[in-house]
């Protein structure tokens, strides 16, 4: 049976990545909190440090499906 989430919260974090040479990156994080208050990761991406409309459409769509 699928979840039923009251709210999700979406928010980012920037951290350092080294990938062949360290650089600071965002880390977004979706959260869904259910009716009875229990929190579900629902997904994790790492960013290239946009969050433009086309982004945030594929963050939501992903979510959605």
């Amino acid at each position: 049976m699928d979840s039923v989430y009251a709210a999700i919260f979406i928010d980012a974090i920037v951290v350092k990545i080294r990938d062949g040479q360290v650089a600071n990156r965002p880390i977004y994080a979706a959260i869904g909190m259910t009716l009875d208050g229990d929190k579900d990761i629902l997904e994790l991406w790492a960013g290239n440090g946009g969050e433009d409309a086309k982004f945030w459409m594929s963050v939501l769509t992903d979510i959605k499906n």
